[in-house]
């Protein structure tokens, strides 16, 4: 269909194994947004906040950004969803970002500014479980089913998972109850780096990568 992705090669630029040789050394951290209902500008900005923080003192030698691959605009140009925001960002500050749309994406969603998209699935609804798989840790942000189906796989996993609050008292509270989650405000980014940090050096000395989390509040 002329609506799929054309993407390089004729398809996708890598498999899931070929990106873990590629990047075998670095720690993959997922990034799961909001797409297409848009949190109010206050909740925004805070999750700009802890992004650009947490970007900011995270290794791009070491770690890995990944994401769908999408990206979403207002009338204006302006990039109004989560994950897009991160990409740019990322990008600024020297990371590698990969991309990871099921096969069904459309052309006109995908992000510019991705460095390699990796095939996962042909849909988005059996992409969340290769998604989860892919990643060494995920940090979470908005309203969504998706989002909470990424935080439950990536919690099952034993990976570090956190989840910045105030966007969603619903979701907020489903990572309250994770067992092996992290519910992050401002008040506690710092842990969540320290952890992000810990995890990436683990797996940087060939260690095991997972990090037990506690929820802060």
């Amino acid at each position: 269909s002329s609506s799929l992705a054309q993407l390089p090669k004729g398809g996708f630029d890598m498999t899931i194994s070929e990106a873990r040789e590629v990047y075998g050394d670095m720690f993959f951290l997922g990034f799961s947004t909001w797409t297409a209902t848009v949190p109010m500008a206050k909740s925004v900005s805070e999750f700009k906040a802890l992004a650009i923080k947490l970007l900011d003192q995270l290794d791009p030698k070491k770690v890995a950004i990944v994401v769908a691959g999408t990206e979403m605009r207002d009338l204006n140009n302006k990039i109004i969803d989560g994950e897009g925001f991160v990409i740019y960002e990322a990008k600024k500050r020297g990371f590698v970002v990969l991309g990871t749309p099921a096969y069904q994406v459309k052309q006109k969603d995908l992000s510019k500014a991705i460095d390699k998209f990796i095939y996962t699935a042909q849909t988005w609804e059996t992409r969340d479980e290769s998604f989860t798989h892919i990643v060494d840790g995920l940090v979470t942000a908005g309203s969504s089913d998706m989002i909470i189906r990424h935080m439950e796989s990536s919690t099952n996993l034993k990976k570090p998972t956190f989840h910045l609050s105030g966007m969603s008292p619903v979701i907020d509270a489903f990572a309250r109850n994770l067992t092996d989650g992290i519910l992050v405000n401002r008040n506690s980014v710092d842990a969540m780096i320290t952890n992000l940090n810990a995890a990436s050096q683990a797996k940087n000395l060939g260690l095991v990568s997972v990090v037990n989390c506690e929820a802060l509040f």
